[in-house]
């Protein structure tokens, strides 16, 4: 089903989400150091370094407590060279102090514990937090080349890969950022351990891991995958294991403090930085500077387009003045006010609590907050109550780090205070209100201090809403199967509180979320039929309405609307996703203009379920559905100047493209834009035109360039997205022509490129041609990776017997059985669970199971309606064959009976009778009825049993065997000496031997007395 947006790629086309960088140039072309600044913090140190020219640059601790950032292509600009003259804690070394470019060199309080960088933006700023530890033990300076390297490890996640090294003791290391964004980590004392396999990969964003011994023994090169944006480093004691941490994204906004409003200007700096480094032992404290200058938050890139300024704002920061697109909104009644949730609902909803304890629900700040004014306990200290003030202006002003580290220094100085309760949970309040303002990592913070405040405080009322609040953090951060765990805590451990309304909305949004649309809808129902007055159902009923759009029954959806709507005219101020869901649901209905004025609507009230560029963007949409081109072309052509790096710019510039030109003209457009965003966009609109019209090998030879270049990893995506689609397309063909090498060898020339990214079922075609060519072994291996509950129905019945006839090809029947047992009742088609019966009865008798096979045909037999006559053949024929095995000779002639007749019919069964007429006499045999299994055999050659058919010869040799037992030797001799001059060479051994037996035994009747001494 397509979505409310009419974007082709407008998922895919994120093509400069992260930093961009401009390619690394040398020391004499211009690369320089020009400026970089200091903020102290609890524990922590942020360095910030604005770079020109180049983005190499090492990092290393050196002795007990400092550490080392070099930029060996750069020089130091004279302001940067002032600037560390006034900078605490930081020395700047370059010229004869350095051997080559610039080194900064930090001196911490105590041994570095962590360090984490990443680049901001394209504005050249590199950040770095280094994290230490008052430990008197170094963090890594064990110069002994005799340490190992026990193990590397990796463990790829949705968002990260880590890198896990385990030694013999603490190495010295280094991290250097070469040329081309490759990371090196050099292991100078490391001699040992390095395994025989030195290249790995490519693990989730590493593309690729070399191990090398050459100038720096045990060094590793890492080539990280689309290019890197953020990365951590750290030690654990625990195992000797050096760990690195890489990220593929950057936080939405970025609450790194303060800095100098000149930063990075020309000129030299303003004033002397009230930067304070932490008191380090043995050193005598540094007095805290005279002076404060003015000073800029380090801020999104643009401000939010509200009557508000943003939340992590404060009075002396600056707009930046970029235009706004409103349209007015009428407001609340006299003495109303506007309730807009923090997210919205779909997105991450808000919450009807405090998203700090001390927040107004709404999210919507005034210019000027009001003071704090707790109900402290009666005998708190005058120092607990500055404390606990210090914590609520950092709330407020939205530093959640400092808040963080003044609620720890709390609960250290007076764990025993009635306070520390809600302190604890407060701390975790501020890591979810930042994890829902896009910053994601903060995820093991938001889970870790609520789960320690609900296990030191078991009874408070706060424990519930800790929960559900664990539950949408991991939403919001897309683990929506740990998001369905803490949810699922509510509910059943508070099965009576008002907090199961809550829940049960938020696990409907969970299931939403993973498309599992019907079960969302349960749970939207089950709140409206139980909780009908709690302030949930209105919620509920929006999802109710979410879940029409989604079935595509969009008139049902806007009748639910336009309900919430007449029952309460302001659903939309509390809640703008009611906005959003309104104006796609009108977007699909074409009522382009009463869209548009939804999208204005969300637009205006700056909470909302997108961002002002996809917003715009939407718009454009509507007018561009009218053919309105000249307004949708100037909104378009707005959102790509103001917004040049978002999402909605990308797809203006898409629309812009199509509106003027075709296929060619992309084609033109990449020749004149090759190492450009937009020649990349008309790659992809070349590739997805050759994809509609099903030319599925010349999009997939469209899209190489960029899925096997190193660029931005959104567009990557997008490109391998589509490869992928048409890649699976290619394969459908392959399969439904039975082309089964040539689908396996399409596959293998592009494994690295398609394996994390087919679909379930197209892999399940890789298995089944893989089983068909005969190479199980990888067949099954394929098998494993589906997961039968994302196939569509129909495939399902396939894969499980596809999986177990490759297990019994490769000789475990056991395995086999337990695939068929687990699965029979998921295959939903009766058809294939017939066939799933039949094979599982085949490997109970390949397993000596008899009587579970001749129960599982009694089953099939009852169902006989759903057989076909083959089937039905087959069915009788092995409960003959079991029976006769049981004994129950008289039985098993009625089924072999049956067999016989219903193969006699038909074609392929002509082929297969000869072994029910063979079961059949081996009946007799056993019975010792020898002259009615030679009736039987004989029957069989009259009726036409020529000697082409299988199991001719066997029948045969059946037939002399019964001749024998009946003591006509003289016939069966003749029926030998037939099969010994035609029959089968591994037939004949047995033959001659039985035919010289009976040559003998005539040669000895022929003797004189012998017949005298038989007979005596």
């Amino acid at each position: 089903m397509k979505k409310p947006r009419a974007l082709i790629l407008s998922t895919l086309v994120l093509l400069l989400l992260g930093a961009y960088f401009p390619p690394a140039r040398s020391l004499a072309d211009g690369g320089k150091l020009v400026d970089l600044f200091v903020r102290w913090g609890e524990g922590y140190v942020r360095l910030f370094f604005k770079v020109e020219g180049t983005r190499r640059y090492s990092a290393s601790p050196a002795g007990r407590d400092k550490l080392v950032v070099a930029f060996p292509e750069a020089s130091a600009s004279p302001k940067a060279v002032e600037r560390a003259a006034h900078l605490k804690g930081v020395a700047l070394e370059s010229g004869e102090s350095s051997k080559s470019g610039i080194r900064s060199v930090v001196l911490l309080p105590g041994t570095l514990r962590e360090l984490r960088s990443r680049w901001l933006g394209k504005d050249g700023i590199l950040m770095m937090e280094v994290y230490w530890t008052p430990a008197a033990r170094p963090f890594s300076h064990k110069n002994d080349s005799s340490l190992t390297l026990a193990a590397l490890r990796f463990g790829p996640e949705p968002h990260y890969t880590r890198l896990v090294m385990a030694f013999s003791g603490k190495p010295s290391w280094k991290l250097d950022h070469v040329k081309g964004g490759d990371i090196r980590v050099h292991l100078n004392s490391v001699n040992k351990g390095i395994p025989r396999r030195t290249r790995y990969g490519p693990v989730g964003l590493l593309a690729g891991i070399t191990l090398s011994r050459g100038m720096y023994p045990g060094g590793l090169s890492l080539a990280v995958r689309g290019g890197w944006v953020r990365e951590r480093i750290f030690w654990l004691s625990e195992g000797n294991r050096l760990v690195m941490d890489f990220y593929d994204y950057l936080e939405k906004d970025f609450h790194a403090g303060v800095l100098p409003r000149d930063f990075g200007k020309e000129g030299p700096p303003r004033a002397a930085v009230p930067a304070r480094a932490p008191e380090r032992a043995g050193v005598k404290p540094v007095p805290p500077d005279a002076g404060e200058p003015e000073l800029s938050i380090l801020a999104p890139p643009r401000a939010e387009a509200s009557e508000v300024p943003p939340p992590a704002m404060t009075s002396k920061a600056v707009r930046t003045g970029r235009p706004y697109v409103r349209q007015r909104i009428p407001r609340p009644e006299a003495g109303g006010r506007m309730q807009a949730r923090k997210t919205p609902i779909g997105v991450g909803h808000g919450d009807t609590g405090s998203a700090t304890g001390g927040h107004d629900p709404s999210g919507v700040k005034s210019k000027k907050p009001a003071r704090p004014n707790p109900a402290l306990p009666a005998g708190a200290s005058a120092e607990e109550v500055q404390l606990h003030g210090e914590i609520l202006k950092a709330r407020d002003l939205g530093d959640v780090d400092r808040a963080v580290s003044l609620i720890d220094r709390f609960v250290a100085r007076f764990p025993s205070s009635p306070l520390v309760e809600k302190l604890l949970f407060m701390k975790g309040d501020l890591y979810f209100s930042a994890l829902q303002r896009g910053r994601k990592e903060l995820l093991r913070q938001v889970v870790s201090s609520y789960q320690k405040a609900a296990a030191r405080f078991k009874q408070s009322a706060r424990v519930p809403e800790a929960y559900i609040r664990m539950a949408r953090a991991n939403r919001l951060a897309g683990d929506i199967y740990a998001a369905l765990g803490y949810v699922n805590v509510v509910i059943e451990r508070f099965p009576k509180g008002p907090y199961t309304p809550r829940a049960l909305v938020e696990r409907a949004w969970i299931h939403m979320m993973r498309r599992a649309v019907d079960t969302a809808s349960e749970d939207f129902m089950l709140v409206l039929r139980e909780y009908p007055e709690s302030p949930s159902a209105e919620e509920a009923k929006l999802g109710i309405a979410r879940y029409f759009y989604e079935k595509g029954m969009y008139l049902e959806a806007e009748k639910r609307l336009e309900a919430l709507e007449k029952a309460d005219p302001r659903i939309g101020e509390k809640n703008p996703y009611y906005f959003y869901l309104k104006a796609n649901t009108l977007l699909y209905l074409k009522r382009y203009a009463e869209a548009r004025t939804c999208y204005y609507k969300a637009l205006n009230l700056g909470i909302r379920a997108e961002a002002d560029d996809m917003l715009l963007s939407h718009i454009g949409d509507t007018y561009l559905q009218q053919k309105r081109k000249e307004e949708a072309k100037k909104l378009f052509e707005f959102v790509a100047s103001e917004f040049p790096e978002s999402e909605g710019a990308k797809v203006a510039r898409l629309r812009l493209a199509e509106m003027s030109s075709k296929v060619d003209g992309f084609r033109k457009l990449y020749e004149e834009n090759r190492d450009k965003p937009i020649g990349q966009i008309a790659v992809l609109k070349i590739a997805d035109a050759y994809y509609r019209q099903g030319q599925y090998r010349k999009a997939m030879q469209s899209l190489l360039p960029l899925v096997t270049s190193p660029v931005g990893s959104q567009i990557r995506t997008a490109a391998k997205a589509l490869f992928s689609k048409a890649a699976s397309r290619e394969i459908a063909r392959h399969y439904e022509h039975e082309e089964d090498q040539a689908l396996v060898d399409l596959f293998q020339r592009h494994r690295d490129l398609l394996r994390t990214e087919i679909s379930p079922g197209t892999r399940l075609k890789i298995a089944l041609s893989l089983s068909r060519l005969g190479r199980y072994e990888e067949a099954v291996a394929h098998f494993g990776a589906v997961e039968p509950l994302e196939l569509v129905p129909a495939e399902r019945g396939p894969c499980f017997l596809g999986l177990a006839r490759a297990y019994l090809a490769l000789g475990t029947p056991e395995k086999a059985a337990s695939i068929l047992e687990k699965n029979l009742s998921r295959a939903p088609d009766p058809k294939q669970r017939i066939r799933m019966m039949l094979l599982l009865a085949e490997t109970y008798r390949e397993t000596d199971m008899h009587e579970k096979a001749l129960a599982l045909y009694g089953r099939l037999a009852r169902h006989k309606r759903l057989l076909s006559g083959g089937q039905k053949a087959e069915v009788y024929f092995y409960t003959g064959k079991i029976l006769n095995r049981l004994g129950r000779y008289e039985e098993a002639r009625g089924f072999l009976n049956r067999a016989i007749a219903l193969w006699e019919k038909g074609k392929e069964g002509k082929e297969r009778f000869p072994l029910a007429l063979e079961a059949l006499a081996a009946g007799y045999y056993k019975e010792k009825k020898y002259g009615r299994a030679a009736s039987v055999l004989e029957e069989a050659f009259e009726s036409g049993l020529k000697p082409g058919a299988a199991g001719y010869w066997d029948l045969k040799y059946r037939l002399a065997k019964a001749y024998i037992s009946m003591g006509r030797a003289d016939r069966a001799e003749s029926v030998l000496v037939e099969i010994s001059e035609e029959g089968p060479p591994e037939l004949q051994a047995r033959v001659q031997m039985t035919l010289g037996a009976i040559r003998l035994e005539k040669a000895l009747g022929n003797l004189s007395g012998w017949k005298d001494r038989r007979e005596g």
